[in-house]
């Protein structure tokens, strides 16, 4: 534990000593908060038929979003993206027991 204190000490002297040297004065980011029980009453509904779509469409926004640094975001597409991967597996399984 020790080390670990000793290491953050010494780098968090080295990024004073840069800020001081730059003239740089570091911020807190200010960052709206999210309601998430509003994002996920907004979350749309899927036909069955058009899971591979949809799973296209996620990760085209999810991409989108990590490269805008929209981190949090890009989660709930993975999240969705997981889920809708699960029920995808689902289908499948379902489907060939149909079969047989």
């Amino acid at each position: 534990m020790r080390r670990a204190i000793d290491e953050t000490e010494a780098r968090r002297k080295v990024q004073t000593e840069y800020n001081e040297k730059h003239g740089i004065t570091p911020q807190t980011i200010i960052k709206p908060i999210k309601n998430t029980i509003e994002i996920t009453k907004k979350e749309t509904r899927v036909e069955l038929k058009d899971v591979g779509k949809e799973l296209d469409r996620l990760r085209v926004l999810m991409n989108a979003a990590s490269k805008e640094l929209d981190f949090e975001t890009a989660i709930s597409y993975r999240d969705k993206i997981a889920e809708l991967r699960g029920l995808q597996r689902d289908m499948a399984a379902n489907a060939k027991k149909r079969q047989k």
